[in-house]
């Protein structure tokens, strides 16, 4: 019965056929050939990848959380289905066509989505259950004057909680690293947050352009009984 189990269980093993894809992250201009890029897909399986591309406008609420959205005729893909044999390097352009970006620059999620295809050494093989790969991709277009602009926004108590906004008032989005945040508050009182343990969710966190970020963290025990406003400045490195 065990030896039965165990065969079973080998017919079942998930089937990953790995591919890559890069860059993870780009930026691309609003306009001639500043509006066109690549993206780049290498299959590192011994059977044929087939890869389906996807774009959807990107925002982010308060609180982080993504919220994705059609981007319409703003991107240009193609091919947006591809077969990518193994050992194979494909190229895939991408093409803004969506107008100047006159308020801040734009955010989308380019999305590669293994699509599901038997091969013949899989159909000898038998049964299996395959695991599809997905890679999001960040695209941003922009222009080359837009800049971040990220300040602190006035921090409040709630409970054990220490809560403070962040807020890009830029054109361009800013991913926090290294960060330091200095507090004041009272008659000369202050605080330097800067370690991973104290800033837990800003480290590597993303403020799009023109967005505010909340961001909860377990209040230091060094600020009790706070009477009047907490102010204070935030660093990161560029």
């Amino acid at each position: 019965m065990k030896s039965i189990f165990i065969l079973y269980f080998l017919f079942l093993i998930p089937t990953v056929f790995a591919f890559k894809v890069a860059p993870m992250s780009q930026t691309i201009g609003d306009r001639g050939q500043q509006s066109k890029s690549l993206y780049y897909i290498e299959n590192d399986s011994p059977y044929p990848i087939a890869i389906e591309i996807k774009v959807k406008r990107r925002d982010m609420d308060k609180d982080g959380k993504e919220v994705r959205k059609s981007a319409g005729n703003d991107i240009f893909i193609f091919p947006d289905q591809l077969i990518v044999r193994p050992s194979e390097k494909k190229s895939v352009r991408v093409h803004y066509k969506g107008g100047p970006t006159s308020n801040s620059e734009k955010a989308y999620r380019v999305i590669f989505s293994q699509l599901p295809i038997e091969t013949e050494g899989e159909k000898k093989k038998g049964s299996s259950i395959k695991v599809n790969l997905n890679y999001v991709t960040a695209l941003y277009v922009s222009q080359k004057n837009y800049k971040d602009e990220v300040i602190l926004g006035r921090a409040t108590i709630e409970g054990k909680k220490l809560v403070i906004p962040i807020i890009n008032k830029g054109k361009r989005h800013r991913v926090l690293k290294n960060t330091s945040i200095k507090l004041t508050w009272g008659e000369g009182s202050s605080l330097k947050l800067n370690t991973k343990e104290q800033l837990k969710g800003l480290e590597g966190a993303n403020l799009l352009a023109l967005k505010t970020r909340i961001f909860k963290i377990t209040k230091p025990k060094e600020m009790k009984n706070i009477k009047g406003p907490i102010l204070g400045e935030i660093t990161f490195q560029n």
